[in-house]
């Protein structure tokens, strides 16, 4: 009698892998900084060798954390609602409370989009910039209906959000706690600087 081969578990594909690595590093780099991250502890953490890292990334280290920053990147972005069926009077305050929390908290993707914005690393620069350029569009895209708004009123719009986060890092810095104030005061400038960047 032939005993029955065990089966082998399946292989995680391709594409699902290189997302756990990527994220996986996403949280390392955020908490640790680009020194401080080792590739085996982040092999380790999604349970699979050194190795299979540079299979993926053959940059190695600077490729992972490139990508670990284009996912930090992208997800911010897709946390704007920009659905035209949805009340602006709706949108702005929930657009507003969401990129607080991630502000405040920090999270881990902002905590690495916002090191990326002053990263000496001019690809990984690129990407956060171009993720605030992107946040300001879907800003133009809820309060005038485009994307593509004159370039005073994109200009603008990437101030405000500068201002937003730099205002929102200085509230946790010195711990001021009234959140509600901080929400009233960024869609107060928000709504003063579309009105005086578009002549409105």
């Amino acid at each position: 009698m032939t005993q029955a081969r065990p089966q082998r578990a399946p292989r995680t594909a391709p594409q699902v892998r290189r997302e756990q690595l990527t994220r996986a590093a996403l949280t390392a780099f955020a908490e640790h900084g680009y020194a401080g991250v080792e590739l085996q502890a982040i092999a380790d953490e999604v349970g699979v060798t050194r190795n299979l890292i540079h299979h993926y990334f053959p940059g190695g280290k600077s490729e992972l954390h490139l990508a670990a920053v284009r996912l930090a990147c992208a997800e911010l972005v897709d946390m704007l609602d920009v659905d035209p069926g949805v009340a602006l009077a709706r949108k702005m305050p929930a657009n507003v409370d969401a990129y607080l929390r991630e502000i405040l908290q920090p999270s881990a993707r902002y905590m690495l989009y916002a090191r990326a914005l002053r990263s000496a690393e001019e690809d990984v620069r690129a990407t956060a910039i171009e993720a605030r350029s992107l946040i300001a569009a879907g800003t133009a895209r809820n309060h005038l209906g485009t994307a593509r708004p004159p370039a005073a009123v994109r200009a603008a719009l990437v101030g405000f959000i500068a201002f937003t986060e730099t205002t929102a890092e200085q509230w946790r810095d010195l711990g001021v706690r009234d959140q509600a104030r901080l929400r009233a005061l960024i869609m107060d400038v928000l709504v003063a600087t579309v009105a005086s960047a578009s002549g409105a």
